[in-house]
């Protein structure tokens, strides 16, 4: 039914979001407002990028708050107009990409030189929190944005005692514990709510609690 409402408001040339319903004050996320109503969804009133807890609790009690999945529905045209409109350098890029195209059956493959030159953005910033026809359905999904280790051990199998592992790794007496190595054994003993995880010669200690807080690490800026 989602997918159907979103159609419907694309084919009317909106830009549309899928927003799903917050079941946690989570700090980790983006979060979208609703704004006025519109036939199947409602028109987006702003973007909310990953807020403090006190905040994201009030979004939560405000029911006018939702999730955003970073899933979107809209015809290709619309885009490429509004990407036009608020990122003319990159829609140019876009254009020269697709000059020198090359089709297989169904799939369009974009000229590898110009579309390697155009710079990384997110559409959310690009396009979706700039246009003035940027709507928003609500979408029941099993979704997860996978944006913190936290989130990563809620998603993945675990033992009895909760915990998960991936890689060489002897937990005891641990009790909801994510570990992931790539090459060196982890042990550890005792532990709980904790995450662990190695890469190459870096390594990663965390409590679940502040595994949303990565991203001030140092060096962590686009990775």
């Amino acid at each position: 039914a989602g997918v159907e409402r979103a159609a419907q408001l694309a084919g009317e040339g909106w830009l549309v979001a899928f927003g799903i319903a917050p079941t946690e004050p989570a700090t980790g996320y983006g979060y979208i407002r609703m704004g006025a109503p519109l036939a199947g969804g409602h028109r987006v009133d702003r973007f909310v990028e990953k807020p403090d807890r006190a905040t994201a609790e009030s979004f939560l009690a405000s029911g006018d708050h939702v999730w955003n999945g970073g899933i979107f529905c809209m015809r290709a045209g619309r885009y490429r107009e509004e990407l036009a409109r608020h990122r003319p350098a990159m829609a140019a890029s876009v254009d020269e990409a697709m000059v020198g195209a090359a089709s297989t059956g169904r799939q369009c493959h974009p000229a590898p030189a110009p579309f390697a030159a155009i710079a990384g953005e997110s559409i959310d910033y690009a396009v979706m929190e700039k246009t003035n026809r940027a709507a928003v359905v609500s979408a029941d999904m099993g979704w997860s944005d996978i944006g913190s280790w936290d989130a990563v051990l809620a998603a993945r199998a675990r033992d009895s005692d909760g915990n998960s592992t991936m890689g060489r790794a002897d937990l005891v007496e641990c009790r909801n514990v994510l570990v992931e190595s790539d090459g060196p054994r982890v042990s550890a003993i005792g532990l709980e709510d904790v995450v662990i995880v190695v890469d190459g010669d870096e390594v990663l200690v965390t409590t679940r609690a502040g595994a949303q807080a990565v991203g001030r690490l140092p060096g962590a800026s686009g990775r």
